[in-house]
């Protein structure tokens, strides 16, 4: 991951050929951030680790109104013609063409939806500590981050920066190489992991099932040779093809 393929190219585009309707709308897309501020009582205090996962199921009525409400309109979608939709839902994504567009002009590795989305949020705000990078030296952790797109972005800004620090980064997913691990649940692509097998974490049962406790105890001390975490990052989700009511919240 110390190594591009070829030198960073920054390219301008042309905002001329761009009606002011067009820019106007651009603009309004990437003013869309949102600022919490920690409250002075502490209300946002981790838990002891040994709290976690320790209390009943309990169900929120408002977040289950929400899940009823979006199955009903998903309902409504039973009768269309899936080419059709995938036709109508690509057409009116306006981010469909930034992806290839992306990964031509800067020869970015791993260039997904998620690379986009991580290098907007490191361009947008300062992630990275000062501290660190005066040190010389910067930790990272990346959770449910297969295939990889997090890492690959913050490689590849970097060095596009020419950010000088000595970067140590250790990745968490559910284990692609698994048995028991459903592939609906997993993302397959293993082009990143592969190669970097040591920096991933698959927990002490080897499944990297971060919803238990010995698995995040047990990355605690896989990490333990950091002297200071300064970045974690997590994008998880499933894949809900197979069975879509089950995640829709």
């Amino acid at each position: 991951m110390n190594k591009c393929k070829k030198p960073y190219v920054d390219q301008t585009t042309n905002l001329e050929k761009f009606s002011p309707e067009i820019l106007s709308e651009i603009e309004k897309l990437f003013a869309k951030k949102f600022t919490y501020t920690k409250p002075v009582n502490n209300e946002w205090q981790l838990p002891d680790p040994s709290d976690a996962f320790t209390c009943d199921h309990k169900e929120f009525n408002s977040l289950l109104a929400l899940k009823d409400s979006m199955n009903e309109v998903k309902n409504q979608l039973s009768d269309k013609n899936l080419d059709e939709w995938h036709q109508h839902t690509s057409f009116t994504n306006k981010a469909g063409k930034i992806i290839p567009h992306v990964k031509k002009s800067v020869n970015a590795e791993l260039c997904t939806q998620a690379w986009c989305k991580f290098h907007e949020i490191l361009c947008s705000f300062p992630l990275l500590p000062e501290e660190a990078l005066q040190d010389g030296e910067l930790n990272s952790v990346h959770l449910c981050e297969a295939p990889g797109a997090f890492i690959a972005s913050l490689n590849h800004y970097l060095k596009s920066r020419h950010v000088p620090c000595d970067w140590n980064w250790v990745a968490n997913t559910l284990n692609p190489y698994h048995e028991a691990n459903d592939t609906l649940m997993m993302i397959m692509d293993d082009r990143l992991i592969a190669n970097t097998l040591p920096w991933w974490y698959f927990g002490p049962d080897n499944t990297g099932d971060v919803m238990t406790l010995k698995h995040l105890t047990g990355l605690q001390n896989f990490v333990s040779n950091m002297a200071t975490v300064h970045l974690v990052t997590a994008d998880g989700s499933f894949d809900c093809q197979g069975n879509p009511d089950v995640h829709a919240v």
